[in-house]
């Protein structure tokens, strides 16, 4: 498969595939609003890594002043209320097929993307004077959004909802294209998420400067994009997911959440190391 016909992949699939939607449609329309990035498990997992990786200092601020011992327990507040806050945009960036690089005033013009928040919430989070509701809940957004920033089809199509719409089956199961990234991917067996996240032996370290930070998560969404062109639709749609698919696709995730657990620590440590207070 070449990538040209990789990059057109989503829009080839959805013409052919009108069958298959057709037989799945009640399934379909219980799965098409899943936008969650790496599921519950996954964003538990980014938290953890990150929670490794603060310094004493910024540990003891978030507990003192913020009243949160875990980022792990924070990290999925952002789905708890992205419907009722109209949120749902936040989580994601829409960049039209076969493109690659990001253009805020084609992909994030009102600045309501996932590329967009994460710096917004930072220099909230660094503002000592900001009340400690908009501090507390810009914690929560980061702990979420680094993590949604780096899950592949968080930065995919419009056209397939960033695989929602990219009925499959896997482990005798019907899912889809985004579900599988988010979590049915991850193999957790039977361990806590502390030992996942030990497991993935995230030893990099980053240190972040907030004054670069958008810069920063536009390459991070470059990242995620260069995935969705050159491996995330490299699947056979008529016999479906090989196991090489499968264990690719897997080293790719653990490696994005260890990314990404190692990145929010790295924001985290510059922001309370700015924030004397």
């Amino acid at each position: 498969m070449t990538s040209k016909t990789r990059h057109r992949l989503p829009v080839n699939f959805l013409k052919n595939s009108i069958v298959i939607l057709s037989t799945v449609i009640f399934f379909g329309l219980f799965i098409v609003d899943q936008a969650s990035a790496w599921g519950p498990m996954g964003h538990s997992i980014i938290g953890e890594i990150a929670q490794s990786k603060l310094l004493p200092e910024t540990k003891k601020k978030i507990r003192e002043q913020l009243q949160t011992r875990s980022l792990a327990n924070i990290a999925n507040w952002a789905d708890q209320v992205k419907k009722r806050r109209k949120q749902k945009p936040w989580h994601y960036t829409n960049i039209p097929e076969g493109i690659l690089e990001y253009d805020r005033r084609r992909d994030c013009p009102r600045g309501d993307c996932v590329t967009e928040i994460i710096p917004k919430m930072a220099q909230t989070l660094a503002k000592p004077r900001a009340s400690l509701k908009d501090r507390r809940e810009a914690l929560k957004y980061l702990a979420h959004f680094v993590g949604d920033i780096h899950q592949p089809l968080h930065l995919g199509y419009a056209s397939d909802r960033g695989g929602n719409r990219i009925p499959l089956r896997y482990r005798g199961r019907n899912t889809n294209l985004h579900a599988l990234w988010d979590q049915g991917l991850i193999q957790r067996g039977g361990k806590s998420l502390v030992q996942y996240a030990r497991r993935l032996n995230c030893n990099r370290t980053v240190s972040i400067r907030l004054k670069n930070l958008r810069e920063e998560v536009i390459r991070w969404g470059l990242e995620s994009r260069k995935i969705v062109l050159n491996s995330v639709y490299n699947f056979n749609v008529k016999s479906g997911l090989s196991p090489n698919y499968i264990t690719r696709s897997r080293v790719i995730l653990n490696r994005r959440m260890c990314k990404a657990g190692t990145r929010l620590a790295g924001i985290l440590n510059q922001v309370f190391a700015f924030n004397r207070r």
